[in-house]
């Protein structure tokens, strides 16, 4: 074909129905049925999205003028009185926003009053969220009229405790007074990220902060507040996991709703200003440079699905500590998306897609149900005080353990493709402050940094044998995954040479003297010799595992000859490895 024809030559149109039976011939008898997958939200993907799937149902576009955002890294320093020129530091390379983290709520009125000053001078945005206590609301009013951005706090868990209380009437008293007098700053914070890290999906999400900005809008009503300046002093912090569409989806579909509540109130100022962080949830503490691929992932969800400000967390931030590296890294994360990448000039980049826009839409509706749920149950402080929002989020946590567990989920250099020469930085057993309504901070990798802490503690390196029958093409697929499954869990293996027969796998068990052996082989390999196997090798205290499994019947006859149990496909790895472990600190104990 010349050039002059390529130019003119134009594909015909094909419908779904093409589509599918050319799907089905690629997947040679196998169900269609295999490409379509349920979320944790309950929504089934499909395959291919096409303008059907969004007809008739509202697009949601980003307002042209907020198509930037602020870099709001979070700046730390265990030396309070180096923060105010950290601050200073970070917004000559590339930070725009005074963003700071004050953890136990200790900062100084002097170091407040250089971190407000710098805002100032340098004519940049503040965001701090803040606990109700702080002394920065009063110190705010003694002043600062020029600061805008955010100084706020969430006061939904105190409302959970009590309905009034000193603290609440004093930040009250506070924010009102500041209404007038920083009228740029918002102070008021609905923060969802307890729930992210509690394992929530994105529509319980999304009704709680839908929810928990209509409370506190009625709370400042009685306070003699209007709606119209509740609102407009609120910001919605979320922050953003690992499932990149559904992220996206997250944000662009929380505006909508938040119209909804917003046109409901007859607002003038419809429009949500949010800001999102990257999820400790779905950051490990093992091979931690992955994080920053995590980070990576979970800040260009946030830019895509719109948000105002964004925090990327540096990759050692999960261990307790950073570095002048790690927070360069996370810093310059949204800088390539803005200055390379140029996301900073798209109004809606994810506008368009037949796909991001049918799960914009399936989420807002599906939030939206929810969080008339949860108004109908009396709102959502007297839900939190019952504990059922509570318990609805740990059954979607749940599953998402299991899935990890069982490697429906994988989590690299945690439980697949771990690196057992690493020395993780950090306590791996530490605990995450709880906020006290019962909505509990976890980690998806904190059972596996468990059993690798155990494994460590030990005093000895725990081994296991791999019994390697047969040629290496014929025991290497289930060896390998034997080790893998293995190093999940701090266990190493020493592999045997090539087993040809029962004599050279009794051979290696002596030479090795090991508490623990895996057999991995094929499955005729195991017919023909597995029994005599055993029988050569097995001793008291000695526990000797397949690799694979067989039929039930083929599995009962070995166990009766001597073996303990296998490792397989599809098997809860922190059960099993937890079994393991036992028996090594058995007997370090016992030693």
């Amino acid at each position: 074909m010349d050039i002059n024809k390529m130019k003119t030559t134009s594909f015909e149109r094909v419908g779904l129905q093409e589509w599918k039976a050319k799907a089905e011939e690629s997947l040679k008898g196998r169900p269609i049925d295999q490409l379509y997958k349920e979320t944790y939200e309950g929504i089934t993907l499909k395959p291919l999205y096409t303008k059907e799937d969004i007809d008739k149902k509202q697009s949601t576009e980003r307002h042209s003028s907020k198509r930037d955002w602020k870099v709001a890294q979070r700046v730390t320093a265990e030396d309070e009185d180096s923060l105010p020129e950290r601050l200073s530091t970070a917004l000559t390379r590339g930070q725009d926003t005074v963003s700071f983290t004050d953890y136990n709520g200790s900062l100084s009125k002097n170091v407040m009053e250089k971190i407000f000053t710098l805002a100032i001078k340098e004519k940049a945005p503040l965001f701090h969220i803040a606990s109700l206590d702080s002394e920065g609301f009063s110190l705010l009013k003694e002043g600062y009229s020029r600061l805008t951005g955010v100084f706020g706090a969430d006061p939904v868990t105190d409302m959970v405790v009590k309905d009034s209380s000193e603290t609440m009437n004093t930040w009250i008293e506070h924010i009102t007074y500041l209404n007038e007098s920083a009228p740029e700053l918002r102070t008021i914070v609905v923060d969802t990220s307890s729930l992210n890290e509690a394992g929530a999906n994105a529509i319980q999400e999304m009704a709680y902060a839908l929810a928990a900005g209509v409370a506190v809008i009625e709370k400042l009503k009685k306070e003699g507040w209007t709606a119209e300046q509740a609102a407009g002093k609120l910001i919605f912090n979320f922050s953003i996991g690992s499932s990149f569409f559904t992220e996206i989806s997250k944000l662009r579909a929380f505006r909508t709703l938040w119209k909804n509540v917003a046109e409901a109130y007859e607002l003038n100022d419809t429009e949500a200003v949010l800001s999102a962080e990257t999820s400790v949830f779905t950051k490990s503490k093992l091979d931690p440079y992955v994080n920053m691929l995590r980070a990576g992932n979970e800040t260009f969800s946030a830019v895509l699905g719109g948000a105002d400000y964004i925090h990327t967390a540096p990759f050692d931030e999960v261990s307790g500590t950073t570095s002048p590296f790690s927070e360069r890294i996370a810093r310059n994360t949204q800088l390539i998306l803005s200055h390379e990448s140029h996301l900073n000039k798209v109004s809606d980049p994810a506008g368009g897609s037949y796909y991001i826009e049918s799960l914009t839409n399936t989420l807002a509706e599906q939030a939206w149900k929810k969080f008339q749920e949860l108004d109908g149950n009396g709102g959502l402080i007297k839900v939190l005080r019952g504990g059922t929002l509570q318990n609805d989020i740990k059954l979607v946590f749940d599953r998402r353990q299991k899935d990890v567990a069982i490697r429906k989920q994988n989590l690299i250099g945690t439980n697949v493709f771990s690196n057992l020469e690493e020395s993780p930085a950090g306590n791996l057993s530490s605990e995450q402050k709880q906020p006290p309504h019962g909505i509990k901070r976890q980690r998806l990798s904190a059972d596996f940094e468990n059993l690798r802490e155990r494994a460590l503690s030990l005093k000895d390196k725990p081994l296991a044998g791999l019994i390697l029958l047969g040629k290496i093409k014929q025991h290497k697929a289930r060896a390998d995954f034997v080790s893998g499954f293995l190093a999940a869990g701090g266990i190493g293996v020493l592999p045997s040479r090539e087993c040809l027969t029962v004599e050279d796998a009794a051979a290696f068990t002596e030479e090795l003297k090991a508490d623990y052996f895996v057999i991995c082989g094929r499955d005729e390999d195991y017919e023909a010799m597995a029994k005599e196997i055993l029988a050569s090798i097995k001793r008291e205290g000695r526990q000797i595992d397949l690799a694979g499994r067989l039929s039930k019947d083929a599995m009962e006859e070995l166990q009766e000859a001597g073996l303990d149990s296998s490792i397989y496909l599809g098997q809860n790895m922190t059960e099993k490895l937890d079994a393991l472990l036992r028996g090594w600190e058995g007997t370090s104990n016992e030693k």
